[in-house]
């Protein structure tokens, strides 16, 4: 064959690569400055975006030492008739009405403790002095209180020294102990106590006052039972509630008496 003629064939031979040889040669050729890049560079290999959007606030633990009083009073005496799982189950109620404070109460412990002074009580029951939280204070064993580290709250049988079915005592000896509420395993007819009346104690151990009786308070948490508007399930918290729950909660400890 003519030299010319072989030198022409070659030529196009060589031009006749197809287009897709070319794609690809290039993106071997991307790929391996990927690659490369990748291991320059460590962070450069996940580039997703990560939502976190639907992850939980971190949650505040309110510490609750748990007291189950003993007493040959009936009407004292929590211990014959309560159990742990009946009262874990009041608190994760209560949790729920918490839960927009970010604050969970979380039971440290239960103890089981005797009446000390059962002859106080019997006299506030009869003749209403002393009152029944200065009672119930001068009762129990203050070494055995968790405050004011942590809260405190008693267990109660019935609620026969209480008009009201709980209480929250702001001082337990005259501004020298801390805090603690109180409240019946019963309500007076025998029923088993409502969870509000737990979470509503909480609410006062944690410096929220009843609020004024009236339609606007309705289904309040805060709403005293004593008022003609309160609603049977009463557990709504306002923000300024909600505020005040969190001010309390980053001083430490049950609410001090206010003068």
């Amino acid at each position: 064959m003519n030299s010319k003629w072989s030198v022409t064939i070659a030529f196009l031979l060589a031009c006749n690569t197809s287009k897709e040889d070319v794609i690809e040669n290039t993106e071997d050729i991307q790929t391996t400055e990927d690659t490369a890049f990748a291991e320059d560079n460590p962070s450069a290999e996940d580039t997703s975006y990560e939502d976190t959007s639907s992850e939980e606030p971190e949650t505040n633990i309110a510490n609750l030492r748990i007291h189950v009083i003993s007493s040959q009073l009936e009407y004292l005496d929590a211990a014959s008739i309560y159990t742990e799982a009946t009262i874990e189950q009041y608190i994760t109620d209560s949790n729920q009405v918490f839960l927009p404070t970010g604050i969970t109460w979380e039971i440290e412990s239960f103890v089981v403790e005797p009446a000390l002074n059962e002859a106080i009580v019997i006299q506030s029951v009869n003749t209403g002095m002393p009152a029944p939280g200065t009672a119930m204070g001068r009762t129990v064993d203050h070494s055995l209180m968790l405050a004011p580290t942590g809260y405190d709250a008693y267990v109660l049988q019935k609620n026969a020294q209480f008009d009201n079915g709980g209480m929250y005592k702001c001082s337990l000896d005259n501004g020298s102990v801390p805090g603690a509420v109180f409240v019946p395993l019963l309500a007076s007819n025998g029923t088993p106590q409502a969870m509000r009346k737990w979470a509503h104690e909480l609410g006062h151990m944690m410096n929220l006052p009843h609020t004024e009786c009236s339609q606007e308070f309705a289904d309040n948490l805060m709403m005293s039972g004593g008022c003609g508007f309160a609603e049977i399930d009463r557990i709504h918290l306002t923000d300024d509630q909600i505020a005040s729950i969190q001010a309390q909660f980053a001083i430490g400890g049950p609410a001090e008496c206010n003068e």
